[in-house]
């Protein structure tokens, strides 16, 4: 009998011991996934951050080719005038567009980043094609 109480006992040692290794492992294994997930967040706000600017630059770019050709349109007469000027104003509409939609997405980077990011870029494809088509449409 003493004998099986002492075998018990130090199964009982064991499994608390065992125990409190499992709950040490687990809370590392969670602090590690925390860890990790924060260095996440921060890199997709990142890149994120790191796009908007890139995308005001470019929107900013447009603003400025819109300017331009506006002044341009002045100096024509007619139907060419017409024509330009409605091409720029859809020209800016886009724009205007692309701009607000980013604004939309606010400041921070979302779930669904990457989706929002291809749409915008392809937008952003689809403006930069309109401003070659117009280019050539004048020349």
């Amino acid at each position: 009998m003493k004998k099986s109480i002492g075998i018990l006992a130090l199964l009982s040692i064991f499994a608390i011991t065992s125990c409190g290794d499992t709950a040490k492992k687990a809370e590392e294994t969670a602090e590690t996934a925390k860890q990790e997930t924060e260095e996440a967040i921060a890199n997709a706000q990142k890149e994120f951050d790191d796009f908007r600017n890139d995308v005001n630059s470019k929107l900013d770019e447009n603003d400025r080719k819109i300017e331009e050709m506006k002044e341009e349109a002045k100096g024509l007469k007619g139907e060419a005038k017409t024509k330009l000027e409605n091409s720029i104003a859809k020209l800016e509409s886009e724009n205007a567009k692309l701009r607000n939609k980013l604004e939309r997405q606010g400041e921070k980077a979302s779930d669904n980043w990457e989706d929002f990011k291809d749409e915008f870029e392809s937008d952003m494809n689809g403006l930069g094609e309109a401003f070659k088509d117009l280019g050539r449409d004048n020349k």
